[in-house]
């Protein structure tokens, strides 16, 4: 790959003396160029389509966020790739667990403010942030998303064991009166610690905008609830092991700073149903990078998370 990247730096322009193959990158894969640049390569379906949809939404950010600037967008050969600026930072799950109070405080603090200013921008449908094509209602998007992930298990060979699957499906039935109306707001849509970067005690980029969506915003905190319960899930290529108790601060200090963030009707409920649709929703996206098999069953990590969100007696963080 490091052939790959050398290619386009030399597309682009940029010189390439150094490229270091950077850690995580569970979506796409990351490079450093020269300490001066970050060339992502798509990785997935529609990675074109994300990476045009995330450049486009960085550009009209870049003066109200701290986002990295784009340099390009493009296509080598069947790759599809972006450059950026390289932002110095670490991330900030690396240092949480070690932070005085007072520093996790300020750090909140700042991203409070920024997602209140990213939530400010309004739209008038529902889905992924750029497409041409939105849902009305938020019930009807997360229905035609549950529904077609579904369908995706049966394309795929994947079986949900069936009482399991009658579990959820009599679940979402139940509750997806909990998905009233609200207002579709810009929100990120990955936003767990791994995609805050901190640099000299502030906040120096917000990162990984490509799952950007029009929605309540309330669904931001799905993804970061995820993180909480389950970190080693999204760091699994660190070293350090981390249980949840290392981040529950966390939710709770975004409680404080953003309290408008938790003032929904119905909250639980409706956070049990996007971490249902999620973890399906992840585990198909997944499976479409592997190598087809025969018939098989759900795999046990992704069903104990769907399992743990249907029970009323599952793992959560306090709303």
């Amino acid at each position: 790959m490091d052939t790959i990247v050398a290619a386009i730096c030399e597309r682009e322009n940029l010189r390439a003396n150094t490229i270091t193959r950077l850690s995580g990158g569970q979506i796409n894969h990351v490079y450093l160029v020269d300490d001066r640049y970050i060339v992502r390569i798509g990785a997935r379906e529609n990675a074109c389509r994300r990476l045009k949809r995330e450049t486009a939404l960085l550009q009209s950010l870049v003066h109200d966020l701290p986002v990295p600037r784009v340099l390009a967008l493009g296509q080598h050969k069947d790759y599809a790739y972006q450059v950026q600026t390289f932002i110095e930072g670490e991330p900030l799950h690396h240092l949480w667990p070690d932070l005085p109070p007072g520093q996790k405080a300020h750090l909140v603090g700042e991203l409070a403010t920024y997602l209140q200013t990213l939530h400010a921008n309004a739209y008038p449908g529902f889905g992924p942030h750029g497409d041409e094509d939105h849902h009305q209602s938020w019930s009807e998007f997360c229905k035609a998303n549950f529904y077609n992930t579904l369908a995706d298990f049966q394309a795929l060979n994947l079986v949900i064991p069936p009482a399991i699957l009658k579990k959820i499906t009599d679940n979402f039935k139940h509750h997806k009166h909990v998905l009233h109306a609200a207002e579709p707001v810009l929100v990120h849509g990955d936003l767990w610690p791994g995609n805050i970067l901190v640099n000299n005690g502030s906040i120096s980029a917000i990162l990984d905008f490509e799952f950007a969506a029009q929605a309540p915003r309330d669904y931001e905190l799905m993804l970061i609830e995820q993180f909480c319960l389950y970190p080693n899930d999204f760091a699994e290529e660190d070293n350090a092991i981390y249980t949840t108790a290392d981040f529950a601060d966390f939710f709770q200090l975004l409680k404080q700073h953003y309290p408008a963030l938790f003032a929904v009707r119905d909250l639980r409920e409706r956070l049990n149903l996007y971490h249902i649709i999620y973890s399906l929703e992840a585990c198909v996206a997944w499976q479409k990078t592997q190598p087809q098999t025969k018939e098989r069953y759900l795999p046990i990590q992704p069903l104990a998370k769907v399992l743990n969100f249907l029970s009323a007696h599952g793992t959560r963080m306090t709303l």
